[in-house]
């Protein structure tokens, strides 16, 4: 009896392990942003299908296109921002979305917040378990899209009606990022613009999965799936 007993804690615990491993994954990813430490994210994220994936939703995002998808439903207008813009996007990405350049990024965002009064207190190890706290209040959803497939959404700090949305994959016995999206959700939840992501990469191809859409309604994506966080 007392066998069985410690090999289902042992098997609860490798449970719980392997369940809460994508989150600190996400986490220590972030944490790695902005430390600046690029050795640690040359190794977590796989830098060309991330650049992919934001090009395809950055680009809708910030030129103000709802649903680039429906190009006979857009105007001339947004027609000609999308084609004009979109090469903008893709340089910027290219150029900043790097082990080295991505952490300059968010440490001139955390400049720009500090001079407009939004002050964040720095990165100590006393305050780790309120930062620990604060990031997971953030999270709106976890799933295990396959055993090694992980899509985690979390808004943003300081703008809640924007969020990002990560694919993880567990590459031996660790995840990496593979895939990152960004999408504007009104104050009720719903979608209200996406960036279209419309073709595969690397790990699409080798799974056979769906590119990460963003959908306004999740729950036929949801089916079959292991729910492993809170909802909104």
């Amino acid at each position: 009896m007392k066998r069985v007993c410690l090999a289902l804690l042992i098997l609860a615990l490798a449970g719980a392990t392997y369940v809460a491993s994508p989150f600190v994954a996400a986490f220590r990813i972030g944490e790695a942003i902005k430390a600046g430490d690029s050795d640690y994210l040359t190794g977590k994220i796989e830098w060309p299908s991330v650049r992919n994936s934001l090009r395809h939703s950055l680009g809708p995002v910030a030129l103000g296109i709802p649903d680039p998808g429906l190009e006979e439903d857009l105007t001339y207008w947004q027609r000609f921002k999308l084609r004009l813009g979109q090469g903008s996007v893709d340089r910027i990405v290219d150029a900043y979305v790097t082990p080295e350049r991505l952490p300059q990024l968010f440490t001139l965002g955390r400049t720009y917040r500090e001079l407009t009064g939004r002050v964040v207190p720095e990165r100590t190890l006393a305050n780790l378990p309120r930062r620990i706290a604060e990031t997971w209040s953030r999270i709106k959803r976890g799933v295990f899209l396959t055993p090694t497939l992980f899509e985690i959404e979390a808004e943003d700090r300081f703008a809640p009606e924007r969020r990002y949305v990560g694919v993880l994959r567990l590459q031996g016995n660790e995840w990496r990022l593979v895939a990152l999206t960004v999408k504007i959700v009104s104050p009720i939840g719903e979608v209200v613009q996406a960036g279209a992501y419309d073709e595969y990469s690397e790990y699409d191809e080798e799974l056979g999965a769906p590119p990460p859409e963003v959908y306004a309604d999740d729950t036929h994506r949801q089916q079959g799936q292991q729910e492993t966080a809170r909802e909104d």
